[in-house]
C-alpha cells in the first residue's frame, strides 16, 4: 500500500509537516498490519476485484434475462465498486491505526514531560 496516498488526506494530522505525517503513516500501517491479517496479508486487494463482479453477475444470472451486455456491465460495475470497497478498507484501517498511534504517541509524550 502506498501511504504517500494519504499526506494531508486525515485532519488530525493534515497540518502537520510532510515529513512527519509519512512518519506517522508509516507506523501506523504498521500497527494496522498487526491488528489485521486481512490488512497485512493484502488478501481484500486480491478477492475483492473477484467478488463483486462474481457477486453482481450472480444477480445478473439469476434476476434477468442473461444478455451478454449485463454480464458484461456487471463485471465493470463490479470492478469499479471493488476498486472502491479496498480503497475504503485501507482507509478505515489506517485511520484507525492513525488515532490509535496519535493517542499512544500523545501519552508517552505526556509522561516523558512529568517530573
Amino acid at each position: 500500500m502506498d501511504i504517500k496516498a494519504y499526506i494531508d488526506e486525515f485532519s488530525e494530522i493534515s497540518e502537520l509537516p510532510r515529513e512527519r505525517q509519512f512518519a506517522l503513516l508509516d507506523n501506523a500501517q504498521k500497527r494496522a498490519a498487526k491488528k489485521s491479517v486481512w490488512f497485512r496479508t493484502g488478501l481484500y486487494a486480491l478477492f475483492a476485484p473477484a467478488f463483486f463482479p462474481g457477486l453482481l453477475i450472480a444477480a445478473v444470472y439469476f434476476f434477468t434475462a442473461g444478455s451478454p451486455w449485463f454480464y458484461l456491465a456487471a463485471v465493470v460495475v463490479g470492478l469499479l465498486v471493488a476498486r472502491v470497497a479496498v480503497k475504503e478498507f485501507e482507509s478505515r484501517c489506517l485511520h484507525s491505526a492513525l488515532k490509535e498511534e496519535i493517542k499512544g504517541h500523545s501519552r508517552h509524550k505526556t509522561h516523558a514531560a512529568k517530573p
